[in-house]
């Protein structure tokens, strides 16, 4: 906060997130469904992108200028979140990142585990971030289109997740200028501190969703409206999980643990958004493709870990080359009880990555790999489990 005018700080914005009950979860309506306190999550960083296609008229014309008067196109909602990898070490508790990981990967937290489905509708979520009552941002209808998972040295592990979403709302502040039956007069010109869509709190309101405004007349159920206006937020709820660091857990290639210097895996769900059906203004529904999981480890170029990367291909028979899958499991944790992340990638195939030499130093053995299933009827490319 300023001394004289608060501002928006980092280190006190708050970010929500949860799985919607239904897709959009009744978005500009009176049913529009409300953040809650419990669905606070902590994170590193985060971005929330609403932009709306502005075209320029191509008519003849007799200037050389673009004219002011331009055509709407259609608008994009995109966004992203990192946060280290949290878990509750405790049987049965899902990680405070659950609506996102159910949303990258399909299936719900069952037995400490989170497993790949091949369903079309995959989980959306609603995400808001916030801070210091100076404004909020709201995505309904959010899809994960990848999330990733990564660690390096001794820096702590981290999750990533980013996708799109149907419907954006940018929430201010204002007074309270006028009133009337489901209608609050906002101080001249700040209209635009508001969008549809937008949930706000005001004494008079029966309801918290913002249904239409008009200029500098919003739409809200209720009446007798007096005050100060201000973004609809709860209050923010205490987070209990543990971080896991990065000094504790293994890789292991075919049955084999190595010494890596870093990891990553990423799930792309290579969603397909419905954005171009006429009379739209943005995305209808979407649709999820065949998805990738790919990902890689580095190792130290030693003599007896060279097979790490010489294992991807095989001779069989004389010159015949095969090209064999193998088990990659990633633990992350102290092999305790209840504090371990499993990631599993049953079946997964070693691809062909370069020998790093640098000038002075040990040379690194980047080993890149895909995740595979085991039939053409599974999706068993990658298991996430919790609490191990």
């Amino acid at each position: 906060m300023g001394a004289n005018t608060d501002h928006l700080l980092g280190r006190s914005a708050n970010l929500y997130t949860k799985k919607e009950a239904a897709y959009k979860d009744g978005f500009g309506t009176a049913a529009q469904i409300e953040f809650a306190a419990g669905e606070r999550v902590d994170y590193l960083s985060s971005t929330m992108t609403f932009e709306i296609e502005r075209m320029d008229r191509p008519d003849q014309k007799q200037s050389r200028s673009k004219s002011q008067d331009r055509i709407t196109g259609k608008q994009s909602i995109s966004w992203s979140i990192e946060s280290y990898i949290q878990t509750a070490r405790s049987s049965g508790t899902a990680p405070i990142m659950d609506p996102l990981f159910e949303a990258a990967m399909g299936g719900s937290f069952g037995t400490n585990t989170y497993a790949l489905t091949s369903v079309n509708d995959l989980p959306t979520v609603r995400l808001m971030r916030e801070g210091n009552g100076v404004l909020s941002e709201a995505i309904y209808g959010a899809w994960v289109e990848e999330m990733k998972i990564s660690g390096s040295g001794g820096d702590i592990p981290k999750v990533s997740f980013s996708g799109g979403g149907t419907h954006y709302a940018l929430t201010g502040t204002s007074t309270v200028a006028g009133t009337s039956s489901n209608e609050c007069t906002v101080t001249t010109g700040e209209g635009h501190n508001f969008m549809f869509g937008s949930l706000v709190t005001v004494s008079g309101q029966s309801d918290t969703t913002v249904r239409g405004i008009a200029t500098d007349v919003l739409t809200i159920t209720g009446g007798s409206f007096t005050g100060a206006i201000i973004p609809k937020v709860p209050t923010a709820a205490a987070i209990t999980q543990t971080v896991t660091n990065g000094l504790a857990g293994s890789v292991s290639i075919d049955g084999t643990a190595y010494p890596v210097t870093s990891y990553e895996i990423t799930l792309k769900n290579n969603i397909k958004a419905f954005e171009d059906q006429a009379l739209t203004e943005g995305v209808s529904d979407f649709v999820s493709g065949i998805r990738d999981v790919d990902g890689s480890v580095t190792v130290r170029a030693r003599k007896d870990q060279l097979l790490a990367l010489s294992r991807r291909l095989t001779y069989s028979s004389g010159s015949t080359r095969d090209f064999d899958d193998v088990p990659i499991i990633i633990t992350i944790g102290p092999d305790g009880s209840n504090t371990d992340i499993v990631i599993t990638c049953a079946t997964a195939e070693l691809l062909f990555g370069a020998i790093d030499i640098p000038e002075s130093e040990e040379a690194l053995l980047n080993i890149p790999f895909k995740a595979l299933s085991s039939t053409a009827l599974l999706s068993d490319e990658m298991t996430l489990k919790f609490n191990q």
